[in-house]
């Protein structure tokens, strides 16, 4: 038999402002790597939000992360700890942070799609791909 990769994409998805070029680049790639004979999810702020050419791959919903920089980077640990602390087990238990570790389990692979926004200015999205990759 064939074996089937089973891919996530992040990207800067169902955004309550919408971002046509992070759209973009999360269908580019979900497209690429469908033709490729993948089996593609999609990690989104809004899943009702994203594109509708998106819409007929599975969707994980990417957990609020606090806008607070300490705070995000304390979660950051947390979810890197894991079951191993009690602030990782909080974390855990996080409906959101729950949520999408369950739906990775569902996953082989984690693709992060884009990344030009990964800056200071915008440190949750890249708090939020660090998290992605800590469930992963």
């Amino acid at each position: 038999g064939c074996w089937v990769v089973r891919i996530a994409i992040v990207a800067d998805l169902g955004q309550r402002a919408y971002h046509v070029g992070d759209e973009a680049i999360g269908l580019a790639a979900a497209r690429q790597l469908a033709q490729r004979g993948a089996e593609v999810s999609l990690v989104a702020h809004d899943p009702r939000l994203i594109d509708p050419a998106l819409r007929q791959h599975p969707v994980l919903s990417m957990p609020a992360i606090p806008w607070d920089p300490s705070e995000r980077l304390a979660l950051l640990a947390a979810v890197r700890q894991g079951s191993r602390t009690r602030a990782g087990r909080r974390a855990f238990s996080d409906p959101g942070i729950a949520a999408l570790r369950e739906g990775l389990r569902t996953v082989d692979r984690v693709h992060i799609a884009g990344g030009g926004n990964h800056t200071s200015l915008y440190g949750w999205l890249l708090i939020e791909r660090a998290i992605v990759v800590a469930l992963a």
